[in-house]
Order: C-alpha cells, then sequence, then structure tokens
C-alpha cells in the first residue's frame, strides 16, 4: 500500500468521525475530489482506524452497471461482513433491501437494519467507492440512515468524483443539508509528490522523472503509475515538454471532474502496452474484471478453462499491476485503470462480454441482482434472444423482486419487445409510480384496440400494403436512375430496383434488371454487382433451379470477399443466404450464414440493414416452430425499419409480423 502522504488534515478529521461513532452517533463521511486523488486510499486509511477502535468494515465499490439494481451497491456491502454471530439479522437485512417495492420505504427499513447491525456489533463502518457510479436507492438509504430520530454507532464514508453525480449524491454533499461532512481532496504539493516518487522507487527520482511526476497535477495515483511505467516502460512516456500544465487545487462545492485534464494521456497507450505483453487468457482475466469482480472459480467458467490454468493467468494479471485482489475477487487497481482497459475494448466486444458473464453467471446461480446488471447491459435489438432473456427475468422477478424486475422489463419494452408491455405495466404499479402506470395502460389498451381493429382480413391488407410500398419503391428507384450518370451510384440504384421488383412479385423483371446491372458495362461497383449477384440468386431459388441458384451463390461469396479484401463490408450476401436457406428449409445453414451478417452489421455498423436481418430471423423462427419468438423478431424489424426509415425493411417485417 502506497505511503498516506499530505493528508494529515482529513485523516484528523476522520479519526474525530470515528469517535464521534465509538461513542453511539451516526455520521456521513463524502470525500470527494477527481479520479487519482486519493480518495480509495482514505477509505482504507479509514477502515484501519476504524479497527483500531473494534469495529467491524463493510465494503462496497460501485462500477457503472450498478446502477441498474436497486439497493445493489448496498447489499454488496453487508454481504463482505462477517456473518458470525449475526447471520440472521445480516440475512434478513439483505433480503429486505433486495425485496423492497419502492425506494424510499425500502430507505427506512434500510436505515433501521444498518441501526440494528451497528448496535448489534457495537459499531459499524460501511466504506462505499466510486459512488457516483452508485444507484440512487443505496444513497437513498444513507441519507435516511442520518435522518433517524435515534442515533447508532454507525459510520457510513463515501467516496465520488465530483461529476457524474445524481440527485441523491448532490442532496448528500448540499452544504446546506448538513447531512454529509464532505472532504473536498486537494492535489499533493510538489514537496509530497516527490516524497511520493521515492517511497515508491526506494531511493530519489533522476531529474527526468522527477519532471515529469511534477506535472501530474499532484494526483497521487498518476504519479505512482508513471513511476512504475518508468520502472517498466513498455512503452514511451511523455517528453518534458509534452507535460500539461499542473491542475490547479480542486475548491469546494462540487465542481467539474478534472479527471480529464489531468495529464493522463500516457495511462491508455501505457495500459495498452501491458495488456499486449499478458498471454490472452491474462488479458481475458483484466478485461472481464472490468465490469465484474472476477474469482477464480468464475473466470475458470467464463475462459472454459481449467483452475490450474486460470490461477497462472491471474498470477500473470495481478504481477502486471493493472488488477488486485478485492474482498469478492480480482478488480481493477483503480477506476483509472478500469476506464483505460475499457477504452481500449469496442462496444460491441463489451457487449458481448457481459453476455457471456451474464449466462456464467446464471449458471452458477448468482443472486438476480448481480446478475441483472449484465443481463441489461448484454441485451441489443439485434440479438432477439438477449431482449427474450431480459423480458424472462423480469416476468419471474415481478412478484419478489418488482424494482429490479422493472428495470429489466423497462429495457425489454425499450428494445421494441411488446410482450414485455403488460409485465412493465405491473411492475410500475407494484413499485407505486402509478401516474407511469397510468400512462403505460393508456398505450397498451391503445395498441390493442388497433389490433383488434386490424384482424379481420389483416394478411389480405398486409400484403396489399407490402407490394405498395415495394412498387413505390421501385418507381422511386427508376426515377432516381433516370437523373443520375452512368457509373456506380447509379448501377446501385437499378440493384434497389431489381430488388424492390423481387419482393413485389415482379420475379422476371427483377432477374432481367439483375442481369443488365451486372452485364451494363456503365462502371458498376461491387456493391451493386453483390446486389445484383443478390436479386438472380432468390429469383432462381423461387423458380426452383438450385443448380443455377447453388452458382450464383459462389459468386456472390467470391464478390463478398473480394469487397472485404477491399475494405468494403456488408451484410447484404449473408442475409441472401439466410433467405434462400430459409426457403430451402435448411435450418441449421441459414442459422449460420445470419450469425454471419450479425457479426457484418456489428462490426461495420450497418443499421440499415437491421430491419432486414429481424424479417429474416423472424421466416427462420417460423419454420423452427416458434411464432412467438417469431413475432417479437417482426415487430423488433418493423419499429427499427421506420425509425432507420427503411421502406424495403419495413414491407418485409411487416409481411412476418401478419403471419
Amino acid at each position: 500500500m502506497a505511503p498516506l502522504l499530505g493528508r494529515d488534515e482529513e485523516v484528523a478529521r476522520l479519526q474525530a468521525r470515528i469517535d464521534e461513532v465509538a461513542d453511539g452517533t451516526t455520521r456521513v463521511v463524502v470525500l470527494r475530489a477527481p479520479g487519482g486523488m486519493g480518495k480509495s486510499r482514505l477509505l482504507d486509511e479509514v477502515g484501519a482506524l476504524a479497527e483500531d477502535r473494534g469495529m467491524l468494515t463493510a465494503i462496497g465499490r460501485a462500477v457503472p452497471a450498478d446502477a441498474a439494481t436497486p439497493f445493489g451497491l448496498l447489499a454488496a456491502a453487508l454481504r463482505s461482513l462477517p456473518r458470525e454471530g449475526i447471520k440472521a439479522l445480516l440475512d434478513g437485512a439483505v433480503s429486505r433491501l433486495l425485496a423492497a417495492h419502492e425506494v424510499h420505504a425500502g430507505a427506512l427499513a434500510a436505515a433501521d437494519d444498518l441501526a440494528d447491525l451497528a448496535r448489534a456489533l457495537g459499531g459499524l463502518v460501511v466504506l462505499l467507492d466510486d459512488v457516483q457510479w452508485a444507484d440512487e436507492a443505496s444513497l437513498t438509504a444513507v441519507r435516511r440512515a442520518v435522518d433517524r430520530p435515534w442515533d447508532a454507532p454507525l459510520l457510513l464514508a463515501l467516496a465520488a468524483r465530483p461529476v457524474p453525480s445524481t440527485p441523491a449524491l448532490d442532496s448528500l454533499v448540499d452544504p446546506r443539508s448538513r447531512i454529509a461532512d464532505v472532504l473536498d481532496l486537494a492535489p499533493l504539493s510538489p514537496d509530497r509528490v516527490d516524497q511520493l516518487a521515492t517511497a515508491r522507487l526506494g531511493r530519489p527520482p533522476a531529474d527526468e522523472l522527477r519532471h515529469l511526476v511534477a506535472g501530474m497535477g499532484g494526483n497521487p495515483f498518476l504519479v505512482l503509475a508513471l513511476v512504475d511505467a518508468h520502472a517498466a516502460a513498455p512503452v514511451p512516456l511523455p517528453t518534458p515538454s509534452a507535460v500539461p500544465v499542473p491542475v490547479p487545487a480542486a475548491g469546494p462545492g462540487p465542481g467539474p471532474d478534472r479527471s480529464a485534464a489531468l495529464p493522463a494521456r500516457w495511462l491508455g497507450p501505457f495500459v495498452a502496452g501491458v495488456l499486449r505483453d499478458l498471454s490472452p487468457d491474462a488479458r481475458a482475466v483484466v478485461e472481464a474484471c472490468t465490469l465484474h469482480d472476477l474469482s477464480i472459480p468464475v473466470a475458470a467458467h467464463l475462459l472454459d478453462r481449467p483452475e490450474a490454468a486460470v490461477r497462472a493467468a491471474v498470477d500473470q494479471a495481478l504481477a502486471a499491476g493493472l488488477v488486485r485482489s478485492g474482498p469478492s475477487g480480482l478488480q481493477p487497481v483503480h477506476d483509472l485503470i478500469r476506464e483505460a482497459v475499457l477504452d481500449g475494448i469496442p462496444a460491441a466486444t463489451v457487449t458481448s462480454l457481459h453476455g457471456a458473464l451474464a449466462r456464467v453467471l446464471a449458471e452458477r446461480g448468482a443472486d438476480p441482482d448481480v446478475l441483472a446488471p449484465h443481463r441489461i447491459a448484454a441485451a441489443t435489438a439485434a440479438d432477439p434472444a438477449s431482449v427474450h432473456a431480459v423480458r424472462t427475468m423480469g416476468v419471474e422477478l415481478l412478484e419478489r423482486r418488482p424494482a429490479l424486475a422493472l428495470l429489466l422489463l423497462e429495457r425489454a419494452v425499450a428494445l421494441g419487445d411488446h410482450d414485455a408491455g403488460p409485465h412493465h405495466l405491473r411492475a410500475l404499479m407494484l413499485t407505486g409510480r402509478l401516474d407511469e402506470a397510468t400512462a403505460a395502460g393508456e398505450a397498451l389498451r391503445a395498441r390493442e384496440d388497433m389490433a383488434a381493429d386490424g384482424r379481420t382480413g389483416r394478411r389480405e391488407h398486409v400484403a396489399g400494403e407490402l407490394r405498395g410500398r415495394l412498387r413505390e419503391s421501385a418507381r422511386g428507384c427508376a426515377d432516381a436512375a433516370v437523373l443520375l450518370p452512368p457509373g456506380p451510384d447509379r448501377a446501385l440504384v437499378r440493384a434497389d430496383q431489381a430488388v424492390a421488383n423481387l419482393f413485389a412479385g415482379q420475379v422476371t423483371e427483377a432477374e432481367d434488371l439483375a442481369a443488365e446491372v451486372r452485364t451494363g458495362g456503365e462502371g458498376t461497383g461491387a456493391p451493386a454487382t453483390a446486389q445484383a449477384l443478390g436479386v438472380q440468386l432468390m429469383a432462381t431459388s423461387l423458380r426452383g433451379d438450385e443448380a443455377t441458384a447453388d452458382r450464383v451463390l459462389d459468386e456472390l461469396r467470391t464478390a463478398s470477399r473480394q469487397m472485404a479484401a477491399d475494405g468494403v463490408i456488408i451484410a447484404l450476401p449473408d442475409l441472401i443466404e439466410a433467405m434462400v436457406r430459409v426457403w430451402r428449409h435448411q435450418v441449421d445453414a441459414a442459422g449460420r450464414a445470419l450469425d454471419r451478417a450479425q457479426v457484418r452489421i456489428g462490426a461495420a455498423g450497418l443499421g440499415w440493414a437491421l430491419p432486414m436481418l429481424h424479417a429474416v430471423r423472424a421466416e427462420l423462427l417460423l419454420l423452427r416452430g416458434q411464432p412467438e419468438h417469431a413475432a417479437v423478431e417482426a415487430s423488433a424489424g418493423a419499429d427499427l425499419a421506420a425509425t432507420l426509415g427503411s421502406p424495403l425493411g419495413a414491407a418485409l417485417s411487416l409481411a412476418q409480423r401478419s403471419h
């Protein structure tokens, strides 16, 4: 542990609060400063001082996903307490906390339980780190603990950045409320910075390193990280001329988070350099523990490796200095390291990692409040199975954990899952959000009325609307082609026209037009060629000419590979292949083609293709005998098509939904 330098005044104030708590008084302290300024180190000091007075310490650390679980942070802290002698009291407190129907009532009950625990233990200290990411319910419970008309030997010590903030956190630190004793941590003085670097090195730093650490804005974490980087030097460190002006001392009261202004530009490349030197397993361990504290068994399950191999990877990750062993498993050594690691991972990969963690935690029987944030973070409109999992979990928890169920069902509804609507309405009612429940109920009734009005002759109506939209789209493409000069743009518009003709039932016209695009000799580009091949593939498949269709499919794959080699990524070939495979009832092959299409769509950000993806997957689900899931897919596709302005996607999804 790094020496605690330059914080004598803060330690004295914390010692005074602990003395007051030991005398039977409830106190709240908030340590506030930008990232890396020593808040977590001071929390460790609070824990040590409390232990010297014979008080037990509960520890919780928030991460961004924690905001998805009401009372999740406080529950995690209580679970860190030893259970000897207070098992029944502790289990009851956690159960009541997580089963609360409404935030304010739950916060009052939590405050009473904290007071009871503090009295039973003869003094309790609750340390909550990084509460800028905490759920509002946990922070509301902290406030209610101070509002109670009786005292208990209870200290709640929180560490937070100035931003992001929340209404509950703002109410705690508001000087007018006098609820919390707020300690704003100023940067270390130059002398203290030099002492810190000397203590870390075991000798005074050389002049060049002294100049570099002097530019770290008095931020203890960055000073120590730079000293460590200077020792390891896996990547070039900043030159003195690149070091920005030191950050001014933090003033009282909330203000902008100066983390972004700190000279940490080298931290991301440094972390990336350390990660590159790790084995794939060790790197995967580091990445996963940025999203969830990782125990050896969970890591072994996640990586599908023997525990012995995972222990070796964990040892390597620990030796690299990016992670540490915490009370609940491996975790980043600091929130700035967490952010640096996550900044180097594509968003789609983070989503997939949340999904993998959700799967592993579910298989290991994790508590719902631990599992739910990963389910929510993994759910995307492009992956209906993930949306279905969120809705299913929400429905299962509706009666036992309505507040958590509400968050799950809100996510499902936001992703276009109409089947979640009635359950979402009930969750709103159970949690006392009656105004929102009224609005949600009116929206549900309106949708049901529209469905009832349209049931008679619905398929005929939808079929006619489908043909009308597609023919209108084809006419628009034809008009645009006339206005464009010969070249790739015109060829692509004519290929679009061929697609519209095909789905409007004009198969011969579509196939002829596709052939003209391919042989037009007007500078046809690769995307237009691929699209024309797709039309020919579907047309020959509809005619039952499978030999020709297979030949065209090979040409389409070749064109797709050539475009990929040129840096042009499209999902259309895989989508068309999937559609043809569905027509042939080749279920497994269709599923593989859809998986490839989804990967391409996600990698290249091809939002326009999502309605098509949903439509084809709906066909596949119907083929598999899953009409309920097919309806979810078709509805999601129609909603996305309306949002994205995709007439073809809208028409296809509308057709699927009508079935």
